[in-house]
């Protein structure tokens, strides 16, 4: 399947990100996501029904805030069109996917109305954060990046990052110290009460942010 998007053959779907088109199938597409389900469903052919051009999320929503990147980068759709096709995003050769390319996963997943990738994301990204106070100053930044990312860009009633986020800051309470995670809080309504709020039931043992998750 993956040699069928590589190569474009039987395309019956172009979408366009930024510079780069990507020939695609609405059998793979709009069968995994009700925004393209929706787009493509017309009662006649049209331009609009065979080519879609992505704009970025701050278009669409309330949520982005200006200083971040957009979610609809080239790199992230790229990631969603191959999840679409493989149900996998791998790295390209000596990339390292931190918790903030997956925030952004899982924000287009959101967007997109993709329920697979968001699964996958929210997995992943639990899965990361357990690392991050034990990785290079790097890895703490990018996970203030992904912070900021997951307050910003979906509703307050999408859980799956957030809970993985404010477990993650309780039970590695030194990352409370660091510069780039303050300055990340402070910018962020209503996690400092999340967490005040939380605070009792993260004393004892740690146990996995991705179990925790999982609500093992």
């Amino acid at each position: 399947m993956s040699s069928l998007r590589a190569s474009g053959h039987f395309s019956d779907l172009t979408i366009i990100c930024g510079t780069r088109t990507f020939k695609v199938h609405k059998a793979f597409v709009c069968a995994q996501s009700e925004y393209f389900n929706t787009k493509c469903r017309t009662p006649w052919p049209t331009i609009s029904a065979t080519v879609i051009k992505l704009e970025d999320i701050r278009d669409d929503t309330a949520y982005m805030i200006p200083e971040e990147k957009a979610l609809d980068d080239e790199d992230t759709i790229e990631r969603m069109v191959k999840f679409l096709y493989a149900l996998d995003y791998p790295a390209r050769e000596g990339e390292w996917m931190g918790t903030l390319s997956i925030a952004k996963l899982f924000a287009v997943a959101i967007k997109y109305q993709i329920p697979a990738l968001r699964k996958a994301a929210a997995e992943r990204f639990a899965m990361e954060a357990e690392a991050v106070g034990g990785r290079f100053d790097g890895g703490v930044a990018e996970f203030a990046g992904a912070m900021k990312l997951v307050y910003t860009t979906t509703p307050a009633d999408v859980r799956e990052l957030r809970d993985v986020v404010e477990q993650t800051l309780l039970y590695d309470t030194q990352l409370l110290e660091k510069a780039v995670i303050k300055e990340a809080l402070s910018g962020i309504t209503g996690v400092v009460y999340e967490l005040l709020m939380k605070k009792p039931h993260g004393a004892g043992r740690r146990r996995g942010i991705s179990e925790e998750a999982n609500g093992i």
